[in-house]
């Protein structure tokens, strides 16, 4: 069961995010990596997914990225202010969002020059 579930959530947050945006010099590529099981993040340590997302930034302009909505099993996007941080002109960097063990996410990420 836990393979199946695990499978699921890899193949819907796959087809998640593919997010290429051009904004006054800033062209930022994100792409999903993987899902995993995580012990969280500090102080708490609670149990949750990590999801894992490739930024390349080949703009002239530093460029800051967040996740502002999340579509859940349903199909419903729902607001969920995530901060990824700020990706430098001509950079790649790896950034990770951790959500609840139970939620099932299918969304989108913002990124802002």
């Amino acid at each position: 069961m836990i393979s199946s579930v695990s499978l699921g959530l890899l193949l819907s947050v796959t087809t998640l995010v593919l997010l290429t945006c051009d904004n006054n010099g800033s062209k930022v590529t994100v792409s999903f990596v993987n899902a995993e099981t995580s012990n969280g993040q500090f102080p708490s340590y609670i149990r949750s997914k990590r999801l894992a997302f490739a930024v390349r930034n080949a703009g002239s302009k530093p460029a800051y990225l967040d996740v502002s909505e999340i579509k859940d099993e349903h199909g419903n996007w729902v607001p969920s202010l995530h901060t990824l941080g700020d990706v430098e002109a001509g950079q790649r960097t790896q950034f990770y969002l951790y959500l609840p063990l139970e939620s099932y996410p299918r969304g989108r990420a913002d990124a802002r020059a």
